[in-house]
């Protein structure tokens, strides 16, 4: 059973502290930062009262501020760097166009932008000027890097939605690392987040729209357009992730489960469809559930960089005996 939507009153600090860490897996901020304040005022005396007042006046300051998540922030990032690098090279092309023109002179980021362009004139600039001024070109994978440099381009050509060019940059790494620490890394990488069947450009593009709509929070035609990319790309799995992290936020955490139920039976080694089933173990409270997947998980990369947080969950839920 989800959470309630409206925090409820007279609960033991415990009970609140449960909840805020429910409400943190759905993405729903107001939600999580009233139930930590509630977590606050409700332990009484067992914490200083200094501490409970600064804590307090912090989770009702998120109740109004805390508008995105550690996902978005993470990928939107990664367009802020490319735009902020491309620098001149990207404004001498974007100035030659006076629609591109006229609309940059209102814009800041990548983001804004495409709400103000095409999607093709966007996709255009980015592609052409903006990834290969910082080395993440899309027609071709360089020769002559490091094996640790190919690993990083994986890792950042998966967090903007190119999976190919990931999975091109990982097999160079594989191949040139062999045994090194950095190649055993891409190894992992490459079998665990990039999708088991060869991704068109097609439907790359189409997912990348999708991001970006999800990034922009226009989450109904995020919600669309991922729904009818799964229809016609039945085999790539990343859109299912992405349309199960909206549906967890809309409340739909059912029919999130069965997204990320049909990836890990598609592909057991999509480390990202078992994340996405640990957070519905927390979101329902299925603790023994919770720790099988954090097994899971771990015995596909155990130095998965998401696997902390649920690691740390587990360990606040068995220390204050909340099971």
């Amino acid at each position: 059973m989800l959470p309630p939507k409206d925090v409820p009153d007279g609960l033991s600090a415990m009970e609140y502290q449960r909840l805020a860490i429910r409400y943190q897996m759905l993405k729903w901020p107001k939600q999580m930062a009233a139930s930590s304040r509630y977590t606050m005022a409700a332990a009484g005396d067992a914490v200083p009262e200094e501490t409970r007042r600064k804590v307090g006046a912090l989770m009702a300051a998120l109740e109004i501020t805390f508008t995105v998540n550690d996902a978005v922030n993470t990928v939107k990032g990664t367009f802020d760097e490319a735009v902020r690098l491309a620098g001149s090279e990207a404004s001498k092309v974007i100035d030659r166009n006076a629609t591109l023109a006229k609309a940059r002179k209102s814009v800041t980021n990548a983001f804004s932008l495409a709400n103000e362009l095409a999607n093709s004139a966007f996709n255009r600039v980015v592609e052409d000027v903006v990834l290969p001024r910082i080395g993440l070109p899309i027609d071709y994978m360089p020769d002559g890097l490091a094996v640790a440099e190919y690993l990083k381009m994986g890792a950042r050509y998966e967090q903007i939605g190119f999976a190919e060019q990931a999975r091109a940059a990982l097999q160079k790494a594989v191949a040139q690392g062999g045994d090194t620490q950095a190649g055993k890394r891409a190894k992992i990488r490459l079998r665990t987040r990039i999708p088991k069947e060869k991704v068109s450009d097609d439907a790359t593009h189409r997912y990348i729209d999708s991001l970006k709509l999800y990034l922009t929070q226009e989450l109904i035609d995020a919600k669309a357009k991922l729904e009818l990319l799964i229809r016609e790309y039945p085999l790539f799995e990343w859109p299912y992730i992405q349309l199960g992290h909206i549906l967890l936020t809309a409340g739909e955490v059912d029919r999130a489960s069965d997204l990320a139920s049909k990836v890990v039976r598609h592909n057991p080694n999509m480390i990202k469809g078992w994340l996405l089933l640990a957070a519905i173990d927390i979101i329902y409270w299925q603790i023994p559930k919770l720790e099988e997947h954090i097994n899971k998980i771990k015995t596909l990369d155990p130095e998965s960089p998401e696997l902390s947080t649920f690691e740390q969950l587990l360990e606040l839920i068995n220390q204050q005996g909340m099971r």
